[in-house]
């Protein structure tokens, strides 16, 4: 029987699905039945060969027609799905007003973030959803885990190319700190920005919170905000008891002499503390000369070298050439880590507790050492 089969299925001309004639069964028309169906048609009966044909002509068709479908669906699908996607994600999506003031439309959830600034980056793992960011800045270095990300450049020399290589649902900005021309670039390719403005230790604490509310941490977020809110009750207790508010000068950087205006987050951080800040006007960060900072009489210096590349020994080397200054006389020269000063972040309450502790000369000893007084381990 089989051989039977073999042989029909041999002698049946080739059928396509358009252009080529096909023998038509409802004539039954003997001159299109090839020589070898002949014999068999005698065997069969010429309904039999027929209706053979015309069944193997619908399967075929048949065949065809869930292959066509098949590559249908699957065209529809490689064209259409990442619009659904985009529509889903649109669909998913609410329009928010960022800590700067401006309207974003941010994805609900966001599994794929690049935060652009340091600070932002170290938020985003206070809140325990590190496994989101895909993508860091240039000297991000906390927690240990971000070293081991890809880096999108500098966040004063962004690379708008990386950040677009990773394929973000969302990006992290800082107000003074990422470049706004590569904010304004990405929000024409319709790529998120979220930007924030933390210039207090309040705006920290209201950053931690949108943040957590962003990446579906509120809980934790919560938990942070309460911890700080607690932390600053007890400076402000402690500062409320100083019988005198010593004379601070801080230096950001080691290669000049630029200090913290009290509009800077630093600045706003050593008033917090108990701290009389010796820079003024509205700059920012303002930058003096050796004569100004004579006739200031500074009874603290802090330096916090930006740049990197001193030794401790080399920072307090350019301060200690003047022994007439209250703050050398008095020992009370203290080297700071950039990291945790110029960052804001949940660790800027544990630098803010530090400033008290240096403020209240009779907490500590004025000749214990400093690094150890204000480094905090990861």
């Amino acid at each position: 029987m089989f051989i039977q089969r073999r042989m029909i299925m041999n002698c049946l001309a080739p059928i396509k699905l358009a252009g080529v004639t096909r023998v038509d069964c409802a004539r039954r028309d003997r001159r299109n039945i090839p020589p070898r169906s002949r014999a068999l048609a005698q065997s069969f009966g010429h309904g039999f060969l027929f209706n053979v044909q015309w069944n193997l002509h619908n399967s075929y068709l048949h065949f065809k027609t869930m292959n066509s479908l098949r590559t249908v669906i699957g065209h529809f699908f490689v064209c259409f799905f990442p619009l659904a996607l985009l529509f889903a994600a649109k669909v998913n999506a609410a329009t928010l007003t960022d800590q700067t003031g401006r309207t974003v439309l941010v994805p609900d959830n966001p599994q794929r973030i690049v935060s652009l600034m340091p600070s932002l980056t170290e938020m985003v793992f206070e809140l325990g959803q590190g496994k989101k960011v895909v993508a860091v800045t240039q000297f991000s270095k906390r927690p240990a885990a971000v070293r081991k990300l890809p880096r999108v450049g500098s966040y004063t020399n962004l690379s708008l190319e990386r950040i677009i290589a990773m394929r973000p649902d969302l990006c992290l900005a800082l107000r003074d700190g990422t470049p706004k021309a590569i904010v304004d670039r990405l929000e024409e390719l319709k790529i998120p920005v979220y930007a924030f403005n933390p210039t207090s230790l309040e705006d920290i604490m209201d950053a931690v919170t949108r943040l957590g509310a962003l990446v579906h941490a509120s809980a934790r977020a919560t938990e942070l905000v309460d911890m700080m809110h607690k932390q600053l009750q007890e400076v402000d207790t402690r500062v409320s008891l100083f019988a005198h508010r010593p004379r601070v000068f801080f230096q950001i950087d080691g290669g000049s002499i630029v200090s913290a205006g009290p509009k800077s987050f630093i600045g706003r951080l050593i008033t917090r503390a108990g701290g009389v800040n010796l820079a003024r006007g509205d700059r920012l960060y303002p930058r003096y000369s050796w004569e100004e900072v004579l006739a200031m009489q500074p009874e603290v210096v802090i330096i916090s070298s930006m740049s990197g590349g001193y030794s401790d020994e080399q920072l307090k080397a350019h301060w200690q050439r003047w022994p007439q200054l209250p703050a050398i006389r008095n020992n009370r020269i203290f080297v700071v880590d950039a990291d945790l000063f110029d960052r804001p972040t949940v660790r800027s309450f544990d630098c803010l507790e530090k400033l008290v502790d240096i403020f209240l000369k009779q907490t500590h000893d004025p000749y214990e050492n400093s690094n150890e007084l204000l480094s905090k381990s990861e």
